[in-house]
């Protein structure tokens, strides 16, 4: 069943419940009432909270560091944790959440197997409401798988490295500028994702969209 029709299947039935998807060693899990989305979580380690705050340059990573420690040996909810200690804001925290439920259901859609279970009934136990409308998290899934096609087909695979065309002043945003701190140092798409906070897909994205723009180019093999 593929995962498009299967979002649409919660949300045109106004589905209550918890969605468990799985693929290899990766788990997610995704709560709806009454086909809203209201919860993500997941266990790749990409797809968790403090990476989410990484992106959203709400934290440095030393402070993610250190919350994760005192997380451990606290057993507070990181963002709790972080909250009452003024790191971040309840709004902040909200938002991110929010973001990070549904960075957790597109990226659904970019996967070609995995299995599912839909389990009918309140979602219990999640941390908050996010009342994220399904129909436009599968109207941006759907451009998002289109958009990973036009990856595949500019890079050829993950070990794709790229020339510098123009010299450009480098983004304000601190992991866009060490992405393409990365690619005009040379290092291949595999590297640079490895290196970054970001996912797969949003690292290959930015370095597209400076590749439409004429500021990079993938190198010739």
């Amino acid at each position: 069943m593929p995962f498009d029709d299967l979002l649409l299947w919660i949300v045109t039935r106004h589905k209550t419940g918890m969605l468990h998807v799985e693929r290899g060693a990766i788990r997610k899990l995704l709560a709806f009432e009454h086909g809203a989305l209201q919860y993500g979580s997941s266990s790749d380690p990409r797809e968790k909270l403090g990476q989410q705050l990484l992106r959203r340059q709400l934290v440095s990573e030393g402070q993610l560091r250190g919350a994760l420690q005192r997380q451990e040996h606290s057993g507070i909810q990181l963002g709790i944790l972080l909250v009452s200690e003024g790191i971040i804001n309840s709004e902040q925290l909200r938002r991110s959440l929010c973001a990070n439920s549904e960075q957790i259901a597109c990226d659904l859609f970019l996967w070609d197997e995995g299995d599912f279970a839909f389990h009918e009934g309140p979602p219990g136990g999640i941390p908050l409401r996010a009342n994220l409308d399904t129909r436009a998290i599968l109207e941006l899934g759907v451009r998002r798988r289109e958009r990973a096609g036009r990856i595949r087909e500019a890079f050829r695979g993950d070990a794709v490295s790229f020339t510098k065309l123009v010299d450009t002043p480098p983004p304000a945003d601190r992991l866009r500028a060490r992405i393409l701190e990365l690619a005009q140092a040379g290092c291949t798409l595999r590297e640079i994702v490895r290196q970054s906070p970001a996912g797969e897909f949003d690292v290959a994205d930015y370095l597209l969209a400076l590749c439409e723009l004429k500021v990079l180019r993938p190198a010739a093999r």
